[in-house]
C-alpha cells in the first residue's frame, strides 16, 4: 500500500504547485494592468515625474464648497436677477446650504447633452486657458461628465457650474442673458470655440432647482421672444 501513498503525495505536492504558481500569475497580471492604466508618456504641463491620481471614492470623500466672498453681494442682488427653471445638475456644486455663488463667470449653452469624455475635457481646458469660473448650460449631463467636473473642482483645477436644462426656449433664453451664442455639440468635438459663443454676467446663483443670472445695470429680465 506505500505506492498508494505515495501518489496521495505526488497529488498533493502537485496541487500546492499549480496553486502557488496561479497565484503568482494573478499578482503579475494585476500589477501589470495597473502599471498600463497610467500615462505612459509624458503629460503636457505635468514636471513632476509621477502626477498624483484621484480615486473615486477620494472624490466622493472630499467636502466640496464652492463659496467666495462674492456671496454677500451676489445675494443682495439675487431678488432683481433674471431666473431660470433650472438650478445645479448635482448636490456637489452647492455648498452646504444648498447654494452654489460664481462671480463673473463664463456661460457656455449647449444645444445637446453633454455626454463625451473628449467633450468635458475640451471645456476645462479651453476654461483654464481663460482663467475664469465656467457655467456650463446643457439639456442633461452623463454621470461620468459630472464626475469629471467635479473631480476638478475638488481638485481646484477649474471651477464649474453645470446646469442642467432640457427646454430649448429657456436655453435660448439664457444665451440671450449671458451675450453668447448656442453651442453645437459637432463644434465642441472639433474644438472650436470662438470668442462669439462665450456668454457672462456679473453673477450666477443656484440651488437645485433654479438659477439667478445677476447682469450689470439690468435690474429687468428681457424675456426675449422665442
Amino acid at each position: 500500500m506505500q505506492w498508494w501513498w505515495g501518489a496521495v503525495a505526488v497529488v498533493v505536492v502537485g496541487a500546492a504547485v499549480v496553486w502557488f504558481g496561479w497565484r503568482t500569475d494573478r499578482r503579475r497580471a494585476l500589477a501589470a494592468a495597473e502599471l498600463a492604466a497610467k500615462p505612459t508618456r509624458p503629460i503636457p504641463g505635468v514636471t513632476a515625474p509621477d502626477p498624483a491620481y484621484v480615486t473615486e471614492a477620494e472624490i466622493l470623500a472630499t467636502p466640496v464648497d464652492p463659496a467666495t466672498s462674492a456671496d454677500a453681494d451676489l445675494l443682495a442682488r439675487r431678488d432683481a436677477a433674471a431666473t431660470l427653471p433650472a438650478g445645479a445638475a448635482d448636490g456637489a456644486f452647492c455648498t452646504s446650504g444648498g447654494l452654489a455663488a460664481l462671480s463673473r463667470p463664463d456661460v457656455l449653452v449647449l444645444d445637446a447633452d453633454l455626454d463625451a469624455d473628449g467633450d468635458v475635457a475640451t471645456l476645462l481646458l479651453a476654461a483654464k486657458r481663460r482663467g475664469t469660473p465656467l457655467v456650463i448650460v446643457a439639456p442633461d449631463f452623463s454621470p461620468a461628465a459630472l464626475g469629471t467636473l467635479r473631480a476638478n473642482l475638488v481638485k481646484g483645477t477649474v471651477r464649474t457650474l453645470p446646469v442642467a436644462l432640457a427646454d430649448a426656449a429657456a436655453r435660448r433664453r439664457a444665451v440671450a442673458l449671458t451675450g453668447g451664442r448656442l453651442v453645437p455639440v459637432d463644434d465642441i468635438a472639433s474644438g472650436w470655440l470662438p470668442d462669439e459663443v462665450w456668454g457672462t454676467c456679473d453673477g450666477w446663483l443656484a440651488d437645485l432647482d433654479d438659477s439667478w443670472i445677476v447682469v450689470a445695470g439690468r435690474d429687468a429680465d428681457p424675456r426675449p421672444a422665442v
